[in-house]
């Protein structure tokens, strides 16, 4: 019992609002019966009250001082601080000053009027850094040339600040007076996109050059062929001997959509190269709207083009593997498109069949 008696006697038993307002009445010269009777108690109350911050104040302070030690009430202003901070970042911004500590490389910080400046040798060595990196040199040729940490240029290649430009926080800064270099300038030295690679492989018409993807210009060109030739319904084999490429590639250069998203092919041509085939094997686009899949349809294609194939001969044709072209089939044979004939004892040497059904056989001319 003594040690709990001992920790009730020794905590502050103040409450602070109330004796706050008694002690503001108290300043104010006014009397225990005044205070009592705004506060709707008895006056012993109020002594009572009065005594009890007299004797708990010293510990009171002590522990104000030791909230205080532990950064508790500033860490509840930093938010507000924070706020009015970049307000005045943003007036500064506004204004075309520099409200920043750091400074962008290459350009001058005037302290007195916080205003950024060009300099004839910085404007040199970002023209250098951005036109070098346009020609595809490495960070290090960079630093090699104009002394800059490596980090540094990687930075300033991506600061629109060189350009004229600046974005902080949603907000989008124009200062023309700073433009170092032009927008094609920029555009160039920007890191080309990474080209995604299908099943391993870097797409026909990309090398790579130092770690960077570059445009083969004569290969691309033979992409453009590839897919004039495919729309004027020519097949893989026959394309593939007037290009000079393996069938194989042609089908993976049909199949990419990365030269549709690149702007090499327009998307309307890249659409019509997968499912075009040779004249008078068509499906009516009343009938293939109906089927969901732009798969389906062209399996139908390819099976209006042979009448008869197996699932082998389907995926190796379309590109895909054994076990898609088999549940698109079956979903097919499900919908009534195409049925299957099975031998007896199907084997290699003797595999099924698939065939378009009769109904859609109707639908080809």
């Amino acid at each position: 019992m003594e040690p709990q008696q001992r920790e009730r006697e020794e905590a502050i038993r103040i409450k602070p609002k109330w004796v706050l307002k008694v002690l503001k009445w108290k300043l104010e010269g006014k009397s225990h019966s005044y205070i009592a009777r705004e506060l709707h108690t008895s006056t012993s109350r109020v002594s009572t009250d009065l005594n009890t911050f007299k004797k708990d104040w010293k510990r009171l302070l002590k522990f104000v001082d030791d909230v205080r030690n532990t950064n508790f009430f500033r860490e509840q202003f930093r938010p507000k601080l924070t706020k009015i901070m970049q307000q005045g970042q943003l007036r500064m911004l506004q204004n075309e000053l520099w409200p920043f500590a750091t400074t962008p490389t290459c350009l001058k910080l005037d302290p007195t009027t916080r205003r950024l400046e060009r300099t004839p040798e910085g404007d040199s060595t970002v023209v250098k850094i951005f036109e070098g990196r346009a020609h595809n040199k490495t960070l290090r040729e960079l630093h090699e040339e104009t002394g800059i940490v490596e980090e540094t240029i990687r930075l300033m290649l991506k600061n629109t600040i060189y350009k004229g430009e600046y974005d902080w926080k949603g907000y989008h800064f124009s200062w023309p007076r700073l433009a170092i270099i032009d927008q094609k300038t920029w555009n160039n030295a920007q890191s080309p996109k990474i080209v995604p690679k299908r099943y391993g492989r870097r797409p026909h018409g990309w090398r790579s050059v130092k770690g960077l993807d570059i445009e083969v210009p004569k290969a691309l060109e033979e992409v453009r062929t590839v897919f004039t030739l495919r729309l004027k319904e020519k097949s893989f084999r026959k394309i593939s001997e007037e290009v000079g490429l393996s069938k194989s590639t042609v089908l993976r250069i049909i199949r990419n959509p990365i030269y549709k998203e690149r702007g090499i092919v327009d998307p309307t041509s890249w659409e019509k190269a997968q499912v075009a085939r040779r004249s008078g094997l068509r499906i009516l686009e009343d009938t293939a709207k109906d089927i969901r899949s732009k798969r389906e349809k062209t399996i139908m294609y390819f099976l209006a083009q042979r009448k008869h194939a197996t699932v082998n001969e389907i995926a190796e044709e379309l590109g895909l593997s054994f076990t898609q072209t088999r549940y698109w089939l079956k979903l097919l044979k499900k919908e009534g498109y195409v049925d299957v004939n099975i031998p007896e004892k199907p084997s290699r040497i003797n595999p099924s069949q698939w065939y378009l059904r009769p109904k859609s056989s109707e639908m080809t001319k």
